[in-house]
């Protein structure tokens, strides 16, 4: 397996299988990014370690892939933590991540719709409860 090196934070050097490279990305710098990192890369190891160290081939982009790279955004650029946890806390910072990256999503959908529904309902009388429900015919004038 072929490595890859990256000066950490503290500016030691960190050697870190080019599999999980080519998956993940750098390992970000921040703290709460490289322990999502961490957990990913950790899923990964368990999974190389079920299979006799054989590593199936790469498939490009996945669902996983792009969750995960999301995931580890959000905590680089978002979340902050003390210290280095070890895979429980980054088990616990994964989760908060993807949380996270959900509502992001969320509100990234409202945003792309809100304006559209908007620009429809523009010029449209709106009914409510008080009105009657009366739609003229054709050349018909509403009388009072």
């Amino acid at each position: 397996m072929k490595a890859a090196r990256f000066a950490s934070p503290k500016g030691w050097q960190v050697s870190v299988a080019a599999h999980l490279v080519e998956r993940l990305g750098e390992p970000p710098r921040s703290p709460a990014g490289r322990a999502v990192w961490c957990h990913c890369a950790l899923g990964d190891e368990a999974m190389l370690g079920h299979n006799d160290g054989a590593s199936p081939p790469w498939t490009g982009w996945s669902q996983e892939t792009q969750a995960a790279r999301e995931e580890i955004a959000v905590a680089d650029r978002l979340l902050e933590i003390r210290g280095e946890p070890g895979p429980e806390g980054w088990a616990d910072l994964a989760r908060e991540a993807a949380i996270v990256r959900e509502y992001l999503q969320r509100d990234a959908a409202v945003r792309r719709v809100t304006p559209q529904l908007l620009a429809a309902r523009a010029g449209q009388p709106q009914w409510s409860p008080g009105m009657q429900s009366w739609v003229p015919e054709q050349g018909q004038e509403p009388s009072m």
